[in-house]
């Protein structure tokens, strides 16, 4: 009895799954359905029920991806490894105008940060490597990474002296990154309908489910 009502769970769960962008199709129909169809197919791209190594977008935002985490990896091991220079030279921050104390507190916020950069950039090289499905999501993780950050130094700005680097290479970070985004979204991919089951490794219910029924 529990063997069949974990059956019934997995056909139901399935049946939702893949009734469910019909359905929105059917509510909005006309000229709408084309869209529904098309904003079901990013949500599953930007959302996929598992992360495996089945990538559905244009190759070229692999390489995209890959360069942004190259680069931001090097940025933060160089302010890791040397941050007083980098924090002056390429960020514009003046620490030679700071008492001692305060430039050392500097260099270790930034330190800091620059570790959080560099664990977010190796897991997209890890993403890049075994779990493709996720590139989109990491592009919309380190889009909202970096809006985030001008938002909030909106509100607490720092003094900068000079035109430093540092800002303008994070804006062609940003552009190659959204670039990237764009691109992981849009390609041949498969069918809204075959969707996340082509090509994809099945769940281990879908697996369970598959032995019940033989």
């Amino acid at each position: 009895m529990v063997t069949g009502s974990r059956h019934g769970v997995t056909v139901l769960s399935t049946v939702v799954r893949e009734r469910a962008p019909r359905s929105l199709s059917r509510v909005f129909g006309g000229p709408h359905e084309g869209r529904v169809k098309e904003a079901t197919v990013v949500l599953r791209r930007l959302l996929p029920q598992q992360f495996d190594n089945f990538y559905r977008g244009n190759v070229l935002a692999l390489w995209l991806l890959g360069i942004v985490a190259v680069v931001r990896i090097l940025q933060s091991v160089l302010v890791m490894a040397n941050g007083h220079y980098v924090v002056q030279s390429a960020d514009g921050i003046p620490l030679d105008a700071y008492p001692a104390a305060a430039a050392q507190s500097v260099v270790a916020m930034f330190a800091l940060l620059a570790l959080q950069r560099l664990i977010v950039s190796l897991l997209c090289l890890l993403t890049l490597v075994r779990y493709r499905s996720a590139v989109p999501f990491a592009c919309v993780v380190l889009v909202l990474e970096h809006v985030a950050r001008q938002v909030l130094l909106f509100f607490v700005p720092l003094v900068r002296t000079g035109s430093p680097p540092g800002p303008v290479v994070n804006v062609i970070l940003l552009g190659l990154t959204v670039a990237a985004l764009v691109l992981s979204l849009v390609g041949r991919g498969v069918a809204p309908a075959a969707e996340g089951r082509a090509g994809t490794v099945p769940s281990p219910t879908e697996e369970w489910g598959r032995r019940t029924t033989r």
